[in-house]
Formats: C-alpha cells, structure tokens, sequence
C-alpha cells in the first residue's frame, strides 16, 4: 500500500472540504405512478338497466371546469362528457326507458343518454331546480323550481322536446290553510308519480306533503302528522304539515301507500285514500334519499353518513351500510348493486346481500409508501385504506381507520400514514377538530396499529396525535405529532408492542390557556419533532405571548439540549436530521440551517413558504443529507442540502412531497391529479 505524501494529504483534504461546500445537484425520474379511478365528486344516477352511470364530477376551485360524465357502469369506462357549469343544488335523473338523462342546478338541462347530445334547456334567470319526475313511460317530465328561491313553480314538459303543457300549485279551496302557497308546502324539494301517472306527490322545504291529480288539474290532498321531531317547526306544531323539516326522499311503495322521509328524521308510510299514517321510522342522521329495492325487498335510505335497508311494510331497519365519513349526497340502486356518493369524495359500489362496498372510486386524499416502495396504502376520504402493489393491483382493504359513527369533525392530515422499517405494521392517525369563531383546534385523536399482511387491526392508541406519524429506526416505537394548537398534545411517543405512552410534553397549548398551570408544567407550542436514533428530540415554543425562545429538547426527559433564540412566531416548521448534527426551519422569513449545538450556520431569506407548519414537519433523507418538505399549495417540491440549505434539484411538477423510500434514493409525492408517484434521485448531468 503506497504512503500518502503531506501534499496529497492536503489535496484529498481540499477536494473533501470543496465537495462538502457544493453539494451536487440532482434530478428526477418517475418511476411509477399509483392513481385509483375516480369517477366523479358529485351527485349520481344509474339508468333503471343498470347499464349507464351518470356523475358529476365538479371542480371545487373553479366551477366552470364541472363536467357531467356518463360511463359504462360495469367497467367505469367514459361513455361521454360535457361541461356542468352550474355547481349549485344539483340533481341527475334517468328516464325510465334510459334514453334521458336530466341534469338539475341552475338549469334544467336534457341529453340523449347515449351520445351526451343537448335535447334541450330551461334557463330562466334567478331560478334553481330543485326537483324532477318521469312519467313512467319517459314520456313526461314534472319539473319544481324557484325563482329567488321565493316564488315556486310546478311544470309538466314533454321530455323529448322540452315543451311545457302543464302548471301545477292548485290548492283545494277546501283547505283549512289560510296562505296555501306558503314555504311549508310550495317550494317543492322531492317529486313522485305513481305507476298510473295520475296521482303526483311533492313534498316542500318546509315539511309539507301535498297530493295531486296533474290530468285534471283538480283536487289536492294536504297530509299533516303531528311533530316527532325535538326541534320542530312552527308549522308542524300547527299541525300543518306531515314533516318537522325539509322533505328530501319520496316514493310510491308497490301497495300504493306513499313513503316519504325528511332531514328531521323521520321516514313515514302513508295510506293515501285517507291520509292516516300507517308506519314510523326515525333515523337521528336525517334522511338524504331513498329508493325502492327491487323484487319487494324494501327500501333504502341515506341518513347522514349511513345507507338504511327498511323493511315494508313497517319500515322495520333490516341492515345498514356504513364506510362514508361525510354525508351520503346520492344513492342508486339497480338489482342487488347500490352506488352512493358522498361529501368525503368518494363514490362506492356495494351489494346489497354483503354490505361493505364491492368498490370505491376517488382521489387518494392520505398515503404512505413502504419502505422498498412495493406497496402503496391509500386513504380517499373515507374510513378504510386500501394496500396496493407497485403497479396500483389491490391487495387488502384495512377498516376502521375513521369511526363513521363520530360527529366531531375529522381531519386526516397527509402524513397521517406511516410504514414500519421491516414495513410490516402500518401505523394511523386521525385528528377531531371543533372551531372557535374563524379558527380550528384540535380536540381529541387516535392512533391505529395494522398488520400488513394479514390486514388485521392490531391495537387502536387513543389520544396518539395522529397529523404525522413516524416510526423510530428500529421500530419498536410510533411517534404522532400534532402542529395545531388544542387540547391535544403537540407530540407523543408510544411503544408499539403495548400501546404504553413513553413520551409527551407537559401541557399543550390551548386557546382559552385553560391548561396553563404554572413553571412547573409548562405550555408549549410544538413545531417539530423529529427521530435521532431512537430518541425523539422536540422542537418547542413556551405557549406564552411575544416571540419566545425555541429549543430542541429531549421528548422524554424534558431537557433542554439547544436554544435557537427567538423565530418567527406563526411557525416555523422544522426538522432535525437523524444523526442530529442539523437543524432546519423554514416561515415566512425564509429558511434557516443551525449546527446541532444551535449556531445558526445560514439563512436563506429568498426561500419561503405561506403556510409551512400547516403542513410540517421537514422531511429528511435516512442519510441526513437531504431534506425536503410538503406544501399545501402544491409548488414543486425542492430538495434541500442539509450541509447548507441550497436547493439541489426542483421537481417540474406541482404537488407535495410525502417522504422518501428505498433508502433515500426515491422520494414520494402526493396530489390530487396526479395520485401517488415516486421519483428516482439521481446526479444532474
């Protein structure tokens, strides 16, 4: 082996040092891409053969990108689509014969089902559809709007050409109610036409029931039930109406009796010959819809976030269908196949002997990779995540990630997912939030533990802040961190074979300061916390006003190891890199690069970011050497010289960053369009 002269020494020394000042630069390849089908976010209709679904797919940024979309209802393949740019109160309706398909917001538009191609159009100005009935040979169509959302109109239009033949609101001059077109009975919410076509009932925004004879024009029949409800209207404590709320579901039942359901839930069989009520449902979530199964097996009822089977004639419950985590916005049925869509997102296809859905369809909202990057664990907004290989094939559907049953506002945060090192045991995170005026804070969060696997739940970890969940290095222990101000914790450490709590900070930070309690237990603000082998080290604000010093402390003896001095008091967020030797944090004063000792090393005022502890902590490479971070507005990620701050490479795409894989040389990035992809890292040329 040759000896190495003082020069050489010296030289090797200078490369060394000039190769840790100019970190190299580096690029971006896609390696692959996992995207589940989306079909839509709206509201959806199924043609009575089952064939053809129709959904809207509305863009909630930008309305006038909305389109209505028509598939093969089988295999989700695009049949048509049109812009949709009424984004209001919208509803969607099949003809019977299928031919038709008519689509409520604004206006009332009419396309030939199989092509997409306009039949026509009702636009008055200041007016919204709330309504819409075939006649059972598709050959009409009874239409209820409002203008101003004040004056109510009831028309009959010839479905194939648009033409109206028909005005209804006719009240009986019989009627004992002084006003006959008051709110309670006129703005009509719900349509139905029995089988014979002459007996249309409409149920209105205000609870009421109204019969009527549309060929005649003739006598209407007002059914009135006395209040269930705990907060009924005035008008049903005057005995004027059959609801104490807005009638949302109707339908005629085989036998002939009318069934009608409201969001102050109640659902009601009615006799229609006398008006007497022959059966009583209640249903606390309220009721969104309803429709007949087929073959006399009952009906179903959206309530809340839950689908209900009702038994007929009593309206008995016989089962119930729950993985939506917001409200359900529509529901069809055709055979033993029922679709729902729903406020989280989602749309999902069950059957009706099983119960859980057969399939779910939307855009991947939380995910984790595991640690080789071979499967992807995706949440789309409801209560279950999906485990897919590398190529998007489905492996298991693991439950319970979100109760269906709360009524707390649930937050799933994009970090709320995390892989073990063997990548064996998935860890979860959820987060219930309540508002104080302008603001939201947390109040309550649990952790779940699965079993990759075998998708079997393993432990459940109440109070576990659940915004960012990490495993330590040797994974024996789950750390959660919570950024938000609340009740909760800022962070916690678990141990993963127990549940034990190994680890959390004194006091967290509320609004109200209610649990400020004194020096001795001390309220702090967390802004990070990070992994340093297999101690976690914090880095907290005191919860007290001004712009207080912020330390790196060690989570479970509470000492103080660094002070960074005073920051910017709305974030920052931060990191540390594993080997602890670095500390970052970046606000809306720039980013700034500490020694592990607390000597501020750089600051790069230019690099900035609106809302970084929205969406923190810093993300570093196993290495140390990287680091980059997620971005709620979506810029494209940077990846970051832990030695000095500078930016290294750009990814030229918009989304947000999740972490990296594959031993620091892939990393892993989220958004709505484009689902999870990963990145290979290599050297720029």
């Amino acid at each position: 082996m040759s000896k190495r002269t003082p020069v050489a020494t010296l030289l090797l020394g200078l490369l060394a040092a000039s190769a840790q000042a100019a970190p190299a630069k580096v690029s971006f390849d896609l390696l692959r891409t996992v995207q589940p089908v989306h079909l839509g976010s709206g509201p959806l209709a199924l043609s009575a053969d089952g064939r053809r679904l129709a959904v809207l797919d509305l863009n909630s940024t930008d309305t006038r990108k909305s389109s209505l979309v028509v598939r093969e209802a089988q295999t989700g393949r695009e049949l048509w689509r049109v812009p949709a740019p009424d984004s209001y109160g919208e509803r969607l309706v099949f003809s019977p014969d299928g031919q038709t398909l008519l689509h409520l917001g604004q206006a009332a538009r009419a396309y030939d089902a199989a092509t997409g191609k306009p039949r026509w159009a009702r636009t008055e100005p200041k007016t919204s559809y709330t309504g819409a009935i075939f006649s059972s040979d598709s050959s009409a169509v009874y239409l209820s709007s409002l203008e101003n959302w004040a004056t109510p109109h009831l028309t009959r239009l010839e479905s194939t050409g648009g033409a109206a033949n028909w005005q209804g609101f006719a009240p009986s001059a019989s009627s004992k109610d002084e006003h006959p077109m008051e709110g309670f009975y006129s703005r009509v919410t719900a349509l139905t036409l029995n089988p014979a076509g002459d007996l249309l009932a409409t149920g209105s925004f205000g609870g009421g029931l109204v019969l009527r004879r549309p060929d005649s024009n003739g006598a209407t029949t007002i059914l009135t039930d006395p209040p269930i409800s705990k907060r009924p209207t005035q008008a049903a404590l005057a005995g004027k109406t059959a609801h104490g709320g807005q009638v949302l579901g109707l339908v005629f039942a085989p036998d002939g009796s009318l069934i009608s359901g409201a969001n102050d839930g109640t659902v009601k069989r009615w006799e229609v010959a006398s008006g007497r009520r022959l059966a009583l449902a209640l249903l606390p979530g309220g009721v969104q819809a309803m429709t007949l199964l087929p073959d006399a097996q009952g009906l179903l009822v959206t309530s809340s976030m839950k689908v209900v089977q009702l038994r007929l004639p009593d309206l008995q419950e016989v089962r119930r269908f729950s993985g939506h985590v917001g409200q359900i916005t529509s529901l069809a049925t055709s055979g033993n196949t029922v679709w729902t869509s729903s406020q989280d997102g989602t749309t999902k296809r069950w059957k009706l002997q099983s119960g859980p859905e057969e399939a779910t369809f939307g855009r991947v909202k939380v995910a984790a990779v595991s640690p080789d990057g071979q499967t992807f664990a995706l949440n789309l907004g409801d209560s279950t995540v999906r485990l897919t290989d590398a190529k998007g094939n489905a492996l298991r559907t693991l439950r319970g990630f979100v109760s269906p049953s709360k009524k707390a506002w649930e937050h799933i945060g994009a970090r709320s997912l995390a892989f073990s090192p063997d990548g064996k045991t998935l860890a979860g995170g959820v987060v219930s939030k309540f508002r104080m005026t302008m603001e939201s804070y947390t109040s309550d969060t649990t952790g779940y533990l699965w079993d990759v696997k075998t998708g079997q739940a393993l432990r459940a970890l109440p109070g576990l802040p659940g915004e960012a969940v990490t495993f330590s290095p040797d994974g024996e222990q789950l750390l959660g961190v919570s950024t938000q101000d609340g009740s909760v914790p800022g962070y916690q450490v678990r141990r993963v074979s127990d549940g034990a709590v190994l680890a959390k900070p004194c006091a967290p930070f509320t609004p109200d300061r209610s649990n400020l309690v004194g020096p001795s237990c001390p309220v702090e603000r967390v802004r990070g916390a990070s992994w340093v082998g297999q101690r976690v080290r914090v880095l907290s604000m005191p919860g007290d006003a001004g712009r207080p010093a912020t330390s790196v402390k060690d989570a479970v003896t509470g000492k103080v190891l660094t002070s960074l001095g005073k920051l910017w008091q709305n974030g920052p967020a931060m990191g540390i890199s594993p080997d602890g030797t670095r500390v970052v944090s970046l606000a809306r004063n720039g980013l700034r690069v500490w020694s592990g000792g607390g000597q501020l090393l750089k600051t790069w005022p230019d690099i900035l970011d609106a809302l970084p502890y929205n969406n923190g902590p810093l993300l570093f490479s196993p290495d140390g050497q990287r680091f980059t971070y997620p971005d709620q507005t979506l810029n494209p990620p940077k990846l970051h010289s832990a030695l000095t701050g500078e930016v290294l490479g750009t990814l030229n795409q918009k989304t947000s960053a999740l972490g990296f894989v594959q031993r620091g040389q892939a990393l892993v990035t989220l958004s709505p369009d484009r689902g999870v992809q990963l990145w290979r890292i290599r050297a720029a040329k």
